[in-house]
Order: structure tokens, then sequence, then C-alpha cells
């Protein structure tokens, strides 16, 4: 999770800074945290950015921001091949189904049959077959009604022979 955004995108923990310099002074700033790869760009130019334009105006500043500009040059190059490759580990991780809709749902029938029984409202069982076992909807729900039809056919009495 990006400390910056938030986002649940892939990230990496850098520690970025700048210097600004003021002839007898300076002042240090830092980021340091996880970011993912649009944060990291972000925040990656604007140290950078700010060590170019403010970073020389001093002896030991003008030293510092050198150092500062190959560091994070450094560690930026570092986390945008982390970044790389958490994503290749995410796409080859991602699960792939095997088989038809109807072959995946097929050993949840007994579920879904006490879920209608509680009298759980059928667009809700539709949406949780849909994203948990990713299947269209109109599968999904063709699923559902079929075995709520079922149930209402072993409800029916029984005809009688006379």
């Amino acid at each position: 999770m990006c400390d910056v955004c938030n986002s649940a995108e892939p990230s990496v923990h850098v520690h970025l800074r700048h210097n600004v310099g003021m002839l007898f002074m300076r002042r240090e700033y830092e980021t340091q945290g996880r970011l993912c790869a649009s944060c990291l760009k972000d925040v990656f130019r604007r140290h950078q950015v700010n060590n170019l334009l403010l970073g020389w105006w001093g002896v030991i500043s003008f030293v510092l921001t050198w150092f500062y500009l190959i560091d994070n040059t450094r560690d930026y190059l570092a986390a945008r091949k982390e970044l790389a490759q958490l994503g290749q580990r995410r796409d080859s991780s991602r699960f792939v189904p095997e088989g038809t809709p109807s072959e995946r749902l097929a050993r949840f029938r007994h579920n879904v049959r006490l879920r209608l029984r509680r009298e759980e409202a059928v667009e809700r069982i539709v949406a949780d077959l849909m994203s948990t076992h990713d299947v269209p909807r109109a599968d999904a729900e063709a699923f559902v009604r079929d075995i709520e039809n079922e149930s209402e056919l072993a409800a029916a009495p029984a005809p009688e022979n006379t």
C-alpha cells in the first residue's frame, strides 16, 4: 500500500532527499516510505528539481547536492526495478479458472440451495458467485434460477393417483 496516495498498487520502500543551501546554513528534506510507481515518479522529480535549483548555495550544500542527486537516482532506479518485478510476480500468480462456468459452479449447488432456503436475495447470491468464481452474470443467474426451480418442484405436492 502506498504511503502517499493509499492505493493498493504494488509499492516499494524508498528514501529520497534534497538539500536547500542558504549560503551559511542549509536545510535537508526527505521522503521515506512505501511508494507506488506514480507517487515514486512524482516524489523523485520533486526532490531532484529542488536539488538542482536550491541545493548549490553554500559550500557544504554544494557537496551534498551532488551526493543526493546520485543517491536519489540510484534509489529511484532500484525501486523501479523492484516494482517491475512485483508487477511480473502479481501477473504470474493471477488465478486462471479452468472449465466452463457451469462446471466451475456445479460443486456449489448445495451451498446455493442452502442460501435460497434461508431466503437470501438471488441478486446477492449471483453477485457472490460472479466475484468469487469468475463467472459471467448470465451464467450465475441461470445457475441460481435452475436451483431455485428445482427447489420449487421438490416442494410442490406430488399428484395423487386415483
